[in-house]
């Protein structure tokens, strides 16, 4: 229900994304690379979602401390174009950015260049 909701959100008011992002993480976005290459740290059971980072040991350590399974996973996604991009949010020097997830999985997304490693 909430990522129907969230994909609603951003595809049916894109003009207001902006708003969902203070002025300087809206300029983080709109320069970033045509290309960037994101990492997301979980466990096979939640490996796929909204929030992705640009800094690869934050999703480790974000994958080793969350993974109930003992099985801790990253993600790596490279050559993904930066329109994908939804938003961009910074907390405490850490990039989140929100990517539907429907656009980076391996069974139905755009972009392929996925793979995935244990730690």
């Amino acid at each position: 229900m909430r990522d129907n909701a969230l994909g609603a959100l951003f595809s049916q008011y894109a003009h207001l994304r902006s708003n969902f992002m203070t002025p300087e993480e809206n300029v983080k976005l709109l320069s970033l690379p045509d290309h960037v290459t994101l990492f997301r740290g979980g466990q096979q059971a939640n490996i796929s979602g909204w929030s992705w980072t640009l800094e690869r040991e934050y999703a480790e350590r974000y994958a080793k401390s969350g993974a109930t399974d003992n099985r801790p996973l990253l993600a790596v996604v490279t050559s993904l174009p930066s329109a994908a991009v939804l938003a961009y949010i910074e907390k405490d020097g850490t990039s989140e950015l929100i990517v539907d997830p429907l656009t980076i999985t391996i069974e139905t997304g755009d972009y392929t260049n996925i793979i995935f490693e244990r730690l």
